[in-house]
């Protein structure tokens, strides 16, 4: 892609292709003798010495920045892209390619009824376009050929706005697994088992961590991770009582720490995927509410005439007749009174005790429990993490990420097959 900063721009909003797949070094030839190059057209003009007026512009097709170098400072846009569509009529004759257009940092650099779009000159908006025309120079590649974004003009699709849409349950099976090479015992190599809450000194839950991959009678692949330690973790009970949070007997701190995630607590491998020899899964620290949210009853709150559903009712003094914990695994502070702190508005709840100057209070918390009018269950898409492991014989090698963003920020592990 070329290193030019006004490329940068413009690659964002115009939709270039070819810059973003690493393909701008085409072999085209050189215009810069060319006398009419990028001189501004209509539809229709003359260009002569080969070109073509596309896009207000006398240019070329092209695949890359390369073969737009001449007079003026040009680069290569995808034909395809929104901005174009709509603003060029015509076509190129290498429907795969692109096209030249002449750079700009204002309209003053575009000729003719051109504007300054994200740096590229194309035509003015208030000239009429034939976008069908223009939609329909790809219907080969799009649809039936003759196809025109004309042919969508007053086309309903009916849609009820009512239903609900529900997300699929993220499915426990190890998709394209090999047993041979999947299954067994998988342990983190010189780990410390030290540390009672499997917090490692890199701040991450991944002080020794274990995946155990098994194959059932009829062949399913599946596993669980969990976090060792010499310390023996708190067991969890079945469900009893709905109404009391879960585990019962734990304090508002403990109960967020553990829904953080613990050591000896197998945490399913949820939407696993196993390619091109590497295991890629999501696990989250709140399959542990799943059965307790599973037995809550959902409670119909509407904030900013938006309907919401939690398991506690947003009634205040409703909620104070509760337990606190299971208030606090089921309401997500933001939902609740804000108050100022600091210059800014935030929930009331997150704003530091006299008791504990330095921390938020316990019940700061986002809801565990995810609800529709019809039930509840863990929250378990909200509170994930993405793991990715390469696996090359008796080891496997990666990490997970911890947020939302793409890298993955755990330290790397080398997890070694146990014997059988």
């Amino acid at each position: 892609m070329s290193s030019r900063p006004w490329i940068v721009a413009c690659l964002a909003l115009l939709g270039f292709a070819c810059g973003l797949a690493g393909a701008c070094s085409g072999d085209r030839p050189q215009v810069g003798g060319e006398t009419h190059w990028l001189r501004a057209c209509d539809v229709g003009d003359p260009c002569g010495d080969g070109l073509q007026c596309i896009c207000g512009s006398c240019t070329h097709a092209c695949s890359g920045d390369d073969a737009c170098d001449g007079g003026r400072p040009a680069a290569c846009y995808d034909m395809s892209s929104p901005l174009l569509l709509q603003r060029c009529a015509g076509s190129v004759s290498e429907r795969s390619s692109g096209v030249c257009l002449p750079s700009c940092t204002s309209a003053a650099h575009c000729a003719g009824a051109q504007s300054c779009e994200q740096s590229a000159c194309v035509p003015d908006d208030s000239i009429g376009v034939d976008a069908g025309a223009v939609f329909g120079g790809y219907a080969g590649e799009i649809g039936a050929q003759g196809t025109t974004i004309d042919d969508f003009t007053d086309v309903t699709v009916p849609m009820s706005w009512s239903d609900e849409v529900q997300l699929p349950v993220l499915s426990t099976t190890i998709d394209g697994a090999d047993a041979a090479r999947l299954v067994g015992v998988w342990t983190a190599r010189d780990c410390d088992r030290s540390l009672p809450d499997g917090v490692g000194p890199e701040g991450y839950l991944t002080a020794c961590p274990q995946l155990v991959i098994e194959m059932d009678e009829r062949g399913v692949v599946s596993g669980v991770l969990q976090f060792l330690t010499d310390v023996s973790p708190a067991s969890l009970p079945p469900v009893a009582d709905p109404d009391v949070g879960y585990p019962p007997g734990l304090s508002a701190r403990e109960t967020q720490t553990l829904a953080s995630g613990s050591s000896g607590i197998p945490y399913p491998l949820r939407d696993a995927r196993f390619e091109a020899g590497v295991l890629q899964f999501i696990w989250s620290p709140k399959d542990l509410y799943r059965a307790w949210c599973r037995a809550q009853t959902p409670s119909r709150w509407s904030v900013d005439d938006h309907t919401f559903y939690f398991c506690a009712p947003q009634d205040s003094a409703a909620q104070a007749e509760l337990d606190p914990i299971k208030v606090m695994l089921c309401v997500n502070a933001s939902f609740g009174p804000r108050c100022q702190h600091n210059g800014n508005e935030i929930p009331c709840a997150c704003v530091p005790s006299a008791a504990e100057p330095a921390l938020a209070r316990a019940e700061c918390s986002i809801a565990t429990c995810h609800c529709e009018h019809d039930g509840c269950d863990a929250d378990t898409r909200s509170f994930a993490a993405k793991g990715s492991f390469v696996v090359e014989g008796e080891s496997m090698v990666g990490a997970w990420r911890t947020d939302n963003s793409d890298d993955l920020q755990t330290p790397g592990r080398t997890l070694v097959r146990e014997a059988p």
